[in-house]
C-alpha cells in the first residue's frame, strides 16, 4: 500500500471510533480512504458501504428509544436505560460512526449552520437556555433530533422521556446539518481488539 497522503492522514486521526453499549465499534470515514481499509474482512472487521440513508437510520435509531427516561445528568454510559438531550444524540450518532461530543453546546460545532428551519431529518435543531456550560457567544439549554416535517425527537423533562414533538415555534431554534456531504463507509472493526481510538489507528493496525 502507498504511504498515507498527509491529508488524509490528518483527516482519520480526526475520526474517533464510536462505541457505546449495545453498540459495536465503529466509525464512518470518506471513501477514498477505503484502499487503507480493504483487509479489514481478513482481520474479522467489516466495511458497510450501503450509508446512503444515514439520515433516515439517525431518525431510525433515536425512534427506538422512545419512551426510555430522560435524565439531565445521564452520561453516553447511562445509554440506553437513560438520556440527557445530548446524550440522546451523541448515541444516535454513534450507531452510523459519527462521534458527537457530550455536551450540546459542544455539539452546535459539529457541522454546519443551516440559517433557516431546517426540517431535513437528522438535523440537530438547538434552543438558548440557561445551563451552565456554555461558550461566550452561545449558551444552548436543550438539543433534539429533526424527524421530518415539523417533527423533533429528544429527551426532555417535560414528558421525562425520550419522545417526539411538534415545536410551537421552530423558528427560535438553530439548526446545524451535521452530516458529511461527500460519500462515506462505515468501518467495523473487530469489537476484541484493545487500543483503537482512531480511524487512523485502524488502519496502523492492519498493517502491522
Amino acid at each position: 500500500m502507498n504511504r498515507l497522503p498527509d491529508d488524509l492522514r490528518l483527516r482519520l486521526g480526526s475520526l474517533r471510533i464510536c462505541r457505546a453499549n449495545g453498540i459495536s465499534p465503529r466509525v464512518l470515514v470518506p471513501e477514498s480512504a477505503l484502499p487503507w481499509f480493504e483487509n479489514i474482512d481478513a482481520r474479522d472487521g467489516a466495511i458497510d458501504r450501503d450509508v446512503d440513508d444515514l439520515r433516515d437510520q439517525v431518525v431510525s435509531f433515536a425512534r427506538r428509544q422512545i419512551g426510555i427516561e430522560y435524565h439531565a445528568r445521564a452520561t453516553i454510559q447511562s445509554a440506553p436505560h437513560a438520556f440527557s438531550c445530548s446524550t440522546l444524540v451523541k448515541y444516535a450518532f454513534a450507531w452510523i460512526g459519527i462521534h458527537m461530543p457530550r455536551y450540546a453546546v459542544d455539539q452546535t460545532y459539529h457541522g454546519a449552520i443551516v440559517e433557516t428551519v431546517d426540517w431535513n431529518p437528522g438535523t440537530l435543531a438547538f434552543w438558548k437556555g440557561e445551563f451552565p456550560i456554555r461558550d461566550e457567544d452561545r449558551a444552548v439549554g436543550h438539543v433534539g433530533i429533526v424527524c421530518g416535517e415539523r417533527r423533533i425527537i429528544h429527551a426532555g423533562s417535560g414528558d421525562g422521556s425520550v419522545h417526539e414533538f411538534t415545536p410551537l415555534r421552530p423558528e427560535s431554534a438553530s439548526f446545524v446539518d451535521p452530516f458529511p456531504t461527500e460519500p462515506h463507509a462505515l468501518v467495523l472493526p473487530p469489537t476484541e481488539v484493545r487500543g483503537l481510538e482512531t480511524a487512523l489507528d485502524i488502519v496502523r493496525w492492519l498493517q502491522r
